[in-house]
């Protein structure tokens, strides 16, 4: 994971904007080797420092920052793993928290496990966590506040004959008028249909792609 920052904006930023920005440097697939530099930069108002690497994160998928600036990573293990694989079970959410903001985070938890094909993760305004599996989408709760999720809801599943486990749900981000907004791939050609808590889906047939959306309790999806 490469840590980005602004060093010399010249003009008004957003905070979301760079939050995007953020996210953007954090997931794009940079990759650190032993023994190697990192990225060049080709823009003198950046910086790039490393902020986490193995052990400390496996395979790294997805990402979100929380409001108060906590940084949760999908690490993914069900993804066509090989034979004697000797991570988990289940994909896992971890929570990094650089508290002094020297760029070197002092907690790493474990916030959730068990999960199957995660895939990515959104974060809302009131701090909501919720994560896109590839035929699931969960809102993950933890109701008292110390890093670690004791229950999560179902908000949408997926109904398809396709087993593929990074095929169907690939990506999920919020608005602040309450909608989840998802991605989807094709699905492997399969039918399938996405439904809500209420009832109410988006169905197709492995037609390359759309994006669907529901409210924060799952109700009311349609295709966007």
């Amino acid at each position: 994971m490469i840590n980005f920052k602004l060093t010399k904006p010249t003009l008004p930023i957003k905070q979301d904007f760079m939050r995007t920005l953020a996210i953007l440097a954090l997931i794009s697939g940079l990759h650190v080797a032993k023994g190697q530099s990192l990225p060049q930069l080709h823009d003198d108002r950046l910086t790039l420092t490393l902020f986490a690497e193995d052990p400390d994160i496996e395979t790294p998928i997805g990402m979100a920052i929380a409001p108060d600036n906590r940084i949760f990573v999908v690490e993914s293990h069900t993804h066509t793993p090989p034979e004697g694989y000797p991570g988990p079970k289940g994909d896992r959410i971890r929570v990094f928290q650089d508290k002094d903001q020297d760029g070197i985070p002092e907690t790493n938890i474990v916030f959730a496990e068990n999960l199957v094909a995660a895939m990515n993760i959104t974060i809302t305004e009131e701090g909501r966590v919720f994560v896109v599996g590839a035929r699931t989408v969960w809102e993950l709760i933890d109701a008292d506040k110390d890093n670690q999720s004791e229950s999560r809801r179902l908000i949408a599943e997926v109904k398809t004959t396709n087993t593929y486990p990074h095929s169907c749900l690939l990506s999920i981000t919020h608005s602040v008028d309450g909608w989840l907004y998802l991605g989807r791939g094709n699905n492997g050609s399969a039918a399938y249909s996405i439904v809500g808590t209420d009832g109410s889906a988006v169905s197709g047939f492995g037609d390359g792609g759309n994006i669907s959306r529901c409210r924060f309790d799952g109700t009311s999806f349609e295709e966007f």
